[in-house]
């Protein structure tokens, strides 16, 4: 018997309940929850730098195509003309794809008869193609092949009928790392390698500093593993 881990949590067998092909409720009509936003531009070609232009604008529900333009354009100049960064890649908080919700009793009673509606609008206007039941323990997963700021999504859900908990599926452990920040023309960035027990933390990590300006990147500095995190570094590593 199969059994599924949320949260680290040993939960009972899993059941799957598909919502691809869900059809919202046909008494009301759906509004859409983000009018302003061109969600089929996601995803993007680039998973993870989509996920960092979405960290460069906390409020933002998708990433901002003109971030993540210069964050593609930007990243790729640095990687070509640095080999030792080639490999390295942005390391979101979570996920963009998954969120896992708390139902009440009668809405966990509703999703497992196929009665459940209340999400209809949501899951088709953000692209959730699934949901996972772990029955008797009230939690699903909803997921979308789109990239979103999940934490800008919590509160939509939680607006719902029969909805208690929601929150984004956050990662865990530790790793190379990009970060970024921008400026009126020059943005900088931090690449960051780490390697030894990295699920607790990483214990080496070195760092690389740039600037990239029009097509000039420059190097503005580097911190071996052994020495102390400089001040610019701050913040791109996770613990």
């Amino acid at each position: 018997m199969g059994f599924a881990m949320v949260f680290g949590m040993r939960f009972a067998p899993l059941v799957l309940v598909a919502c691809a092909h869900s059809v919202p409720n046909q008494t009301s009509e759906c509004r859409s929850s983000f009018p302003e936003l061109d969600l089929h531009a996601t995803p993007r070609a680039d998973p993870a730098l989509e996920q960092l232009a979405i960290s460069m604008c906390p409020t933002c529900v998708t990433a901002d195509p003109e971030t993540y333009a210069r964050l593609e354009r930007d990243v790729a100049a640095i990687k070509a003309a640095n080999p030792d960064v080639s490999t390295l890649v942005h390391r979101p908080r979570h996920d963009g794809k998954t969120l896992l919700v708390k139902l009440s009793d009668p809405a966990e009673t509703a999703v497992l008869a196929g009665d459940y509606a209340e999400w209809d609008c949501l899951n088709e206007e953000l692209g959730f193609e699934r949901e996972h039941l772990w029955e008797n323990t009230n939690w699903a997963e909803l997921a979308s092949p789109g990239t979103y700021n999940s934490e800008m999504l919590v509160e939509p859900y939680l607006d719902l009928d029969g909805i208690e908990y929601v929150e984004p599926n956050y990662s865990s452990g530790d790793g190379g790392n990009i970060c970024a920040t921008a400026g009126e023309e020059t943005w900088t960035y931090v690449f960051r390698n780490g390697w030894g027990d990295c699920p607790a933390g990483c214990i080496d990590s070195e760092y690389w500093h740039f600037s990239v300006l029009g097509e000039t990147v420059t190097l503005l500095d580097y911190a071996p593993s052994d020495a102390a995190v400089p001040g610019w570094a701050e913040g791109c590593a996770r613990f």
